[in-house]
């Protein structure tokens, strides 16, 4: 995925990453307290940071997203519990499966 972003794109992402390891514990710490009280806009100010990169934005998040979604409702129309994990910015946005997901007329509800 990564080999078919332009090289700029490529060395952006190595060079934030290698930053954000500097703060990764307090910055999960910030999404899992998020996720967990629900405050959905403190989660989406973290894709809005991703949306600054569109190339990025697209591999790492849309691509991804549309690629998984037909695997996700084949998941869905098995007729037992289905458990799928995926990453928080996955679940955000007019982009994000939740929104995709319910626009297809699933009932979608965070536990």
């Amino acid at each position: 995925m990564f080999d078919n972003l332009s090289t700029p794109i490529q060395e952006l992402f190595l060079l934030q990453s290698l930053e954000d390891l500097k703060s990764i514990e307090a910055r999960i710490k910030v999404m899992v307290d998020a996720w967990t009280q629900g405050n959905i806009k403190d989660l989406e100010r973290l894709l809005e940071g991703m949306r600054e990169y569109p190339e990025l934005y697209q591999a790492l998040v849309v691509s991804r997203n549309q690629n998984w979604l037909p695997h996700i409702e084949q998941a869905l129309q098995q007729q037992k519990p289905v458990f799928i994990v995926v990453g928080t910015l996955h679940l955000l946005g007019k982009e994000g499966l939740v929104t995709v997901l319910k626009e297809k007329g699933y009932a979608v509800e965070q536990l």
